[in-house]
């Protein structure tokens, strides 16, 4: 009685701030029907759904305009559920599929897909394969947002459902977009699909990689970074330099950053010394380029004074 006497004052009401609340209020209406009156799927029907279902139909039709809105709304329930499973033994059956519907309806946010992820596998009856969907997901929506990629490694490393040298080859592809990109990502996280596939047992195309993603980029913070990474892969194949280290590696450096052709050549010679094979001649070729540059300095050096 007295929502539906609420509901007639506000249909008689006239003036244009009346008129706003009255709006406001049908959106609300339709933000508890959304939560509440609308039978939500199991998490494994909620990824299977087709998008012409009644339930993602009816979700479309009520966020018409106010997808944020209603993302919040949904949201915020999702957060209430949430607390009951952490403190009053709830059922965590319907929450993955809550908070899928606050990821539908604003694509534009990411914390419901990035918490999701972190979320799901600590819920009773749930692991972190439930939650590869959202960071997958994620992944795609918001490429700068390196937590995605690297959480979701994480899970793959971790999972008893495939053998090491498979999962580590499937962390890699999943992490290899972050070496590449010019946002503000720890160092950890760029290098570790470079660390990766030299664990498989393929230091060649480690150094291989690790050169392309190096000369594209731009910022020389990430490329300092990527030659203390060149190195670090040398010495993790028993490649040694000694007293030759520093003065090979500024040859490198110098190398990369000057053109397209002393680049390759110096990505070559760095690919034969991680190979058995080709490993001892061109041990003494880096040798020789690090005599090379330090002549090179003192030339440089002489010429300043």
């Amino acid at each position: 009685m007295i929502f539906a006497a609420k509901f007639r004052k506000l249909c008689t009401m006239k003036s244009f701030a009346n008129i706003s609340q009255f709006y406001f209020f049908l959106v609300l209406i339709g933000a508890l029907a959304l939560i509440h009156g609308v039978p939500r799927p199991s998490v494994s029907e909620t990824f299977k759904a087709s998008p012409n279902t009644n339930v993602f139909r009816v979700s479309e039709s009520y966020a018409a305009g106010y997808g944020s809105f209603f993302s919040s709304i949904v949201w915020v329930g999702a957060m209430f559920d949430y607390a009951d499973v952490l403190f009053d033994d709830g059922s965590s059956e319907r929450l993955p599929s809550i908070i899928q519907q606050a990821t539908d309806l604003d694509t534009l946010w990411y914390q419901p897909s990035l918490m999701a992820g972190w979320m799901i596998p600590e819920l009773p009856g749930f692991s972190a394969r439930d939650a590869i969907p959202f960071l997958s997901t994620g992944a795609r929506r918001f490429p700068q947002r390196w937590q995605f990629r690297l959480t979701w490694a994480q899970y793959i490393l971790e999972s008893s459902e495939m053998d090491l040298e498979s999962a580590r080859d499937s962390a890699y592809r999943i992490l290899l977009p972050l070496t590449t990109s010019s946002d503000s990502i720890p160092m950890y996280a760029r290098n570790l699909a470079f660390t990766l596939l030299n664990k498989n047992g393929r230091p060649s195309e480690a150094v291989d990689i690790l050169v392309q993603s190096y000369l594209q980029i731009p910022d020389r913070l990430v490329r300092y970074q990527y030659q203390r990474k060149i190195g670090d892969l040398l010495a993790r194949n028993q490649v040694s330099l000694n007293s030759d280290s520093a003065a090979f590696m500024g040859a490198i450096g110098s190398m990369l950053d000057t053109d397209p052709v002393q680049a390759g050549t110096a990505k070559a010679l760095l690919i034969r010394m991680v190979q058995p094979e080709t490993k001892n001649v061109a041990l003494l070729e880096a040798r020789h380029l690090a005599q090379q540059f330090r002549e090179y300095q003192s030339t440089q050096l002489g010429e300043t004074r």
